[in-house]
């Protein structure tokens, strides 16, 4: 058997009840606070009223532009002409009938590779072969937008 237990609001003579619940709602009575004067917060030194504002005591340092000496300016050489790095040259997949894989990264097969057939035309870069496992690769892009890595013997480039 549970006992339940139900508050019960208790009216008798001296109890103000109500008074007690207005009490607790509007919180504890203010008391009278002492307020400190503005003028004793202010800090000692500082902006002070009526006085005009301090100048500096030196003037400001005056920055003059450093002299720089006067070289003359070296003779220019002929560089030796290279291709750009980000060139392309043209050629073709040689294979002998079969259709090369053009690999997305190079050396790693994957299921779905697209495929080239012999005799298409490719972009090549100009950079030298990559180098994976004894064996060469190279960077190429189809003129039908398959854009991976060949083996270097697959590819016949054009000069």
């Amino acid at each position: 058997m549970a006992l339940l237990t139900v508050p019960v609001l208790l009216f008798a003579p001296g109890l103000d009840v109500p008074g007690h619940m207005a009490a607790w709602v509007t919180g504890p009575p203010s008391a009278s606070r002492v307020e400190a004067p503005a003028a004793a917060n202010r800090p000692v030194r500082g902006y002070v009223p009526g006085e005009p504002t301090p100048g500096p005591a030196a003037p400001p340092p005056t920055l003059a532009a450093p002299v720089k000496p006067t070289v003359a300016p070296p003779q220019p050489q002929a560089a030796p002409t290279l291709p750009p790095a980000t060139a392309l040259r043209t050629g073709v997949i040689r294979s002998g009938g079969a259709p090369v894989p053009v690999r997305k990264a190079a050396g790693i097969e994957s299921p779905n590779d697209p495929q080239l057939a012999d005799g298409s035309p490719v972009l090549v870069s100009y950079g030298a072969e990559l180098q994976i496992g004894g064996d060469g690769w190279r960077a190429v892009r189809g003129l039908n937008g398959i854009v991976g890595w060949v083996p270097s013997a697959m590819v016949s480039i054009d000069n």
